[in-house]
């Protein structure tokens, strides 16, 4: 399972370098130090990437848009969302 996962990232890396490189600016301004209240599951959680537990019905999404480290990226580069619990 894990090489799997770690081809199919391979892949989208490969494929994402390939398209033009269009700087995202930032469109929020950002707090230095965030806080995210996240809810315990009083269930099993299964990381299998499905969302099937009844406690991610009731979470937020939060976007992928932290840039920690060199350029900005590009919205082919990185776009995505997670949930915390």
């Amino acid at each position: 399972m894990k090489n799997i996962l770690c081809l199919a990232l391979i892949i989208m890396i490969s494929i994402g370098c390939k398209e033009p490189i269009t700087p995202v600016s930032p469109k929020i301004t950002k707090q230095e130090k965030q806080l995210i209240k996240v809810s315990k599951s009083h269930t099993n959680i299964v990381i299998d990437g499905k969302a099937d537990e009844p406690i991610w019905e009731t979470q937020k999404w939060y976007p992928l848009d932290q840039l920690w480290l060199g350029n900005p990226y590009t919205e082919v580069d990185l776009s995505g969302k997670y949930k915390l619990t």
